[in-house]
């Protein structure tokens, strides 16, 4: 039985407060995008690790999408406005607390003005029942995903050649250990990456003098540049993280390639599901080589030498890069929208206010995130061309199967 509108949406009359997250504020008008940065807000407040904010990014725009596909190409766009509103109701209130939120608050006006506007509220109010509906299915089908993010340790064997295998050590506990078992959206079946090299390797050896070179705090080969750009994509713990990072720079992209609403929420759910995919390839990767980190190999080689990267070392494994992977992955959703890079991109991060980094396209972008991790000190060049290189078929996967209407 369906509610009464004044029980479902009550109008709250109070205005929600003007937050700009990385460059992106709540003026927009389309709601796919002002929810999209509820999400972004309350995963920094939150304190959300990349793979939990990518997870509740891609449930809200899969279900908008999967609710929206289902209507006639003719529907109006406020029906389409209403079912995205219905699944982020629900996704969000699975993901946080929604009684008293400044979400619910923007959920609550922005339903109502539709329907204040409309000659027909109570098909909008059936259209935003629907995309609850579909939200709440994929988040009900999703549960299992967040027992698996607080999973336990698994023991595993040393790394190759019998160097000391990848521990969180001083660095913290563990972040998310079994990730990598989480179901994917869509890429399925994705390629494992390349043994990473071991220390009886040359590749090895040059691993290690590019790293030592350019990202230590002192590094001989770094420059004021290499350095703010390490610092620029940093996108620690208290940001948006790097899935959040790709969606600021899509809504600047969507708000200027001229999408049409149903195009526009097909853009985001392919984006997100790639970003999503991308974390459990991703992790699935790094527990199962759990190579150790620059810092632990320089202190393993070189004990009196005192390396210490420029930025903070993330408390897990280092091979192959995250930020090399989401990159990779979001840029392939990116430049499948962007007709071949006729839109240049336009950056700005949380870490380095003021700054703004522009690119030709997607992939050159995706490119230097890759490299700041090795001018942070973070990564080895390995890292980064094994996260290019999956996130670049994760991304692939996801546009394939999403770019028909048909799609699952």
């Amino acid at each position: 039985m369906r509610l009464p509108l004044a029980l479902v949406v009550p109008v709250v009359f109070r205005l929600v407060p003007f937050v700009v997250v990385a460059g992106f504020s709540t003026g927009h008008a389309d709601v796919g995008l002002e929810a999209n940065h509820y999400f972004l807000a309350e995963g920094k407040v939150q304190r959300l690790s990349p793979p939990l904010m990518a997870r509740n990014l891609a449930l809200f725009h899969l279900a908008s999408w999967k609710a929206v596909r289902a209507l006639e190409s003719d529907s109006s766009d406020d029906v389409q406005r209403a079912r995205v509103l219905g699944a982020f109701r629900a996704v969000w209130a699975n993901a946080f607390d929604w009684k008293g939120s400044d979400a619910r608050a923007w959920h609550d006006e922005s339903l109502a003005k539709l329907q204040q506007n409309s000659h027909e509220p109570a098909a909008l109010l059936d259209a935003w029942d629907e995309g609850r509906r579909v939200g709440t299915q994929l988040v009900d089908d999703r549960r299992e995903d967040l027992a698996i993010a607080q999973a336990p340790d698994h023991l595993a064997p040393p790394w190759a050649d019998g160097f000391p295998t990848w521990t969180p050590g001083a660095h913290a506990k563990a972040l998310h250990p079994r990730w990598g078992e989480v179901r994917p959206l869509v890429a399925q079946g994705v390629h494992h990456v390349p043994t990473p090299p071991s220390p009886a390797m040359s590749s090895f050896t040059r691993d290690v003098i590019l790293t030592a070179r350019m990202g230590a705090e002192d590094a001989a080969g770094a420059t004021p540049e290499t350095q703010m750009i390490a610092r620029f994509w940093e996108q620690g713990s208290g940001t948006v993280t790097p899935p959040g990072q790709w969606n600021v720079i899509a809504v600047d992209f969507a708000r200027g390639a001229g999408l049409s609403l149903r195009e526009e929420v097909q853009f985001f759910a392919q984006l997100n599901v790639a970003l999503f995919d991308a974390s459990i390839h991703c992790w699935r990767e790094k527990y199962r080589h759990r190579a150790p980190r620059p810092v632990d190999v320089m202190t393993a080689l070189f004990p009196n030498l005192g390396w210490t990267p420029l930025l903070a070392t993330p408390p897990h494994p280092e091979y192959p890069s995250g930020h090399s992977t989401f990159s990779a992955a979001a840029a392939e959703v990116v430049e499948h929208w962007n007709a071949g890079g006729v839109k240049p991109l336009s950056v700005t991060s949380e870490d380095t206010p003021g700054v703004v980094r522009r690119f030709a396209d997607a992939h050159a972008l995706a490119r230097e995130a890759g490299l700041s991790r090795i001018y942070g000190g973070i990564h080895f060049p390995s890292a980064n061309q094994a996260g290019l290189q999956l996130g670049k078929e994760v991304g692939r996967v996801v546009v394939l199967s999403l770019s028909s209407e048909d799609a699952p």
